[in-house]
């Protein structure tokens, strides 16, 4: 597995949920080859805490990828954010791009594209719109 990371400071009063070696272990454990680029971000306002994209190869760049990005919470919420990811989205994620990787390389799924979108918002989690129980 390839993976690259960006991860640049957040603000004051806010904090990345995922740990890297978090969303490793688990692709690792996968077996698949695959190649990934993990950019942690601060939005304008809080919105997902993890998504990601699969981007088929193109003129550009030669191999398919996983574009990753973690997103934040405010700080209080780090915890409760960070069991979450480690106990539902993660594993979710995992699934699903274990789904994506098994498709045929011309399946009319891959090439309408593939997105995947966890938010925990006022201790709301959502995946791809989907609420989850939180308590």
């Amino acid at each position: 597995m390839e993976l690259s990371i960006e991860k640049p400071k957040t603000y004051k009063g806010l904090s990345y949920v995922l740990k890297s070696s978090l969303l490793k272990n688990a692709l690792e454990e996968t077996g698949l080859e695959l190649n990934v680029h993990l950019v942690f971000w601060t939005p304008q306002e809080l919105g997902p805490i993890l998504s990601a994209e699969y981007w088929l190869p193109n003129n550009n760049v030669p191999y398919d990828r996983f574009y990753i990005r973690a997103g934040v919470v405010k700080s209080e919420d780090r915890k409760v954010a960070q069991t979450l990811m480690e106990d539902v989205i993660i594993p979710d994620l995992v699934r699903r791009i274990q789904t994506i990787k098994s498709l045929p390389e011309d399946s009319s799924k891959l090439k309408s594209g593939w997105f995947f979108d966890a938010n925990f918002v006022d201790g709301v989690l959502k995946i791809n719109g989907k609420e989850y129980a939180t308590g």
